[in-house]
């Protein structure tokens, strides 16, 4: 799936300076990361994304160069973890080669990372279920390999995959709806980092459901959560209270599965919640990217700008990424999934 090329009104070269400035100096905190998150591996998809986005082969040039790199050292990365670890870098790889940026056999390249994750998930459970450190991070990467697109798919390695991703989604029905200790059992109150989970969660889950992988689980799931949402939305204090992003990555989740169900009575659901949630916050002032990035996915709901300014302070790839995307209109490529939307 190519990226729309754009004039040099749409994509104009301040703002094409702006990000490879950004870049760089992401770059230079990245010194020999390797990882998605904070290191090459997301440099170089960014600079492919780039390239893409305003067709400029100096670009593609440098997110060449960081890929060779990538692959003199994808070896030596020691972590699992998606973020940080093996899991994104694997991620990363079959995105690329899925979206046309490269041309590879990801069974051959991914072999060796497919038995590492596939030893990790079999023999011990996750430390929490987020796409960073634990479950959600493994499971994006093996539905991420479910999706490959290889001429000589291994069968067997097609079937450990499956059972991965039976196994952790398993891991998050246990979390979620464990009668003693599950999440959205026994008026349990989630932690931020819990929402976010949860959130992260209905999002993955409504892109593996058509796949019919642990089809009954993955159902069970979902409803509970849709109901854990609505039943949050119905609290006044929920949105009376103080805003935070996890909040909204809630109510984006929740949106993201009205669309993927065509349900039309949940959509009008997301929208009335997102409208009561602006209502409650100032709208003016500084934005965090993260933030800023998922109301701008939400805005088409109520037909609004995004008032405030994005803080400026390049922490994460996904910073550069909100940057490129705008602009870019890649709203249908899913590079996004690596932050759980």
């Amino acid at each position: 799936m190519a990226l729309e090329k754009l004039d040099t009104q749409e994509f104009n070269m301040e703002l094409s300076v702006e990000i490879k400035e950004k870049l760089e100096a992401f770059e230079l905190k990245c010194g020999d990361n390797f990882s998605l998150y904070r290191g090459k591996t997301g440099l170089c998809m960014a600079y492919f994304i780039l390239s893409a986005a305003c067709d400029n082969p100096a670009y593609k040039t440098k997110a060449h160069e960081l890929l060779d790199e990538l692959s003199e050292n994808m070896a030596d990365v020691q972590k699992l973890h998606f973020a940080a670890g093996i899991a994104g870098i694997g991620w990363a790889v079959e995105w690329l080669v899925q979206n046309k940026y490269i041309d590879a056999n990801t069974d051959d390249i991914l072999e060796d990372l497919d038995d590492e994750i596939y030893k990790a998930v079999v023999y011990e459970k996750s430390p929490d279920l987020s796409i960073a450190n634990g479950t959600l991070g493994k499971a994006m990467y093996f539905y991420r390999r479910l999706l490959a697109q290889n001429p000589t798919t291994n069968r067997y390695r097609t079937i450990c995959n499956q059972e991965c991703l039976v196994l952790l989604t398993d891991e998050i029905n246990e979390v979620m709806l464990n009668e003693e200790s599950g999440w959205l059992c026994n008026n349990h109150v989630p932690t931020p980092d819990q929402l976010t989970q949860i959130a992260q969660s209905i999002i993955f889950l409504s892109k593996l459901t058509p796949f019919r992988i642990n089809i009954e689980v993955c159902k069970k799931v979902t409803s509970s959560i849709i109901s854990f949402i609505k039943n949050c939305c119905e609290q006044d204090d929920f949105f009376h209270s103080e805003k935070s992003v996890e909040k909204l990555h809630l109510l984006y989740a929740n949106y993201m599965v009205a669309i993927g169900l065509k349900n039309d009575a949940l959509i009008k659901d997301a929208s009335n919640y997102y409208s009561r949630y602006l209502s409650n916050i100032d709208t003016i002032g500084i934005i965090e990217p993260f933030e800023f990035y998922i109301r701008k996915k939400l805005a088409g709901l109520l037909n609004k700008d995004i008032p405030g300014k994005t803080y400026s302070n390049i922490a994460h790839i996904f910073d550069v990424m909100n940057l490129i995307s705008g602009p870019a209109k890649i709203n249908d490529i899913d590079w996004d999934e690596a932050w759980g939307l």
